[in-house]
């Protein structure tokens, strides 16, 4: 499976979980916000490939202690389910808990995930976990936070 199609494989998880906090609105005659989100994401993206057997995935949350990312995770959960994808989420116990959450990724890295998925407390926190992962050729999925520059 090509860089390009693992890529296209995860975008559909990361944009799941971003809309699934829209999905919440009272079901409507007409199709809901996330629906016509999640039509319209797709028909960018594509045709999903089929991911290969034994296909891994961590995910990377900033906490659990926080509603908007229990609905995150929620949302990695259905679309691995969807897809037929093992999945590995773990999120920091508190909002500004950097060091832990840089720990959970270095350990996704040192198991040798197929794909991780990022969700960064700060701009910085990640980057050098991150850069494990590329040297590993994991492929990394991360929030815009990521300050792009100093992950260079």
């Amino acid at each position: 499976m090509t860089r390009k199609s693992l890529v296209k494989l995860i975008l559909p998880f990361i944009l799941i979980g971003l809309f699934l906090v829209t999905a919440s609105q009272p079901a409507a005659a007409e199709p809901s916000l996330f629906e016509k989100s999640r039509a319209q994401a797709f028909a960018m993206l594509g045709e999903v490939p089929k991911p290969l057997p034994g296909f891994r995935m961590g995910a990377v949350l900033i906490t659990l202690s926080n509603p908007y990312w229990v609905s995150m995770k929620e949302g990695y959960e259905n679309a691995a389910r969807q897809f037929g994808i093992t999945l590995d989420i773990q999120a920091a116990p508190q909002e500004n808990s950097t060091t832990a959450q840089l720990d959970i990724l270095e350990n996704m890295v040192a198991k040798d995930y197929n794909a991780i998925g990022v969700h960064t407390i700060t701009a910085h926190n990640l980057i050098p976990g991150l850069a494990k992962a590329q040297k590993k050729g994991i492929i990394t999925v991360a929030s815009k936070r990521v300050d792009l520059k100093a992950a260079k």
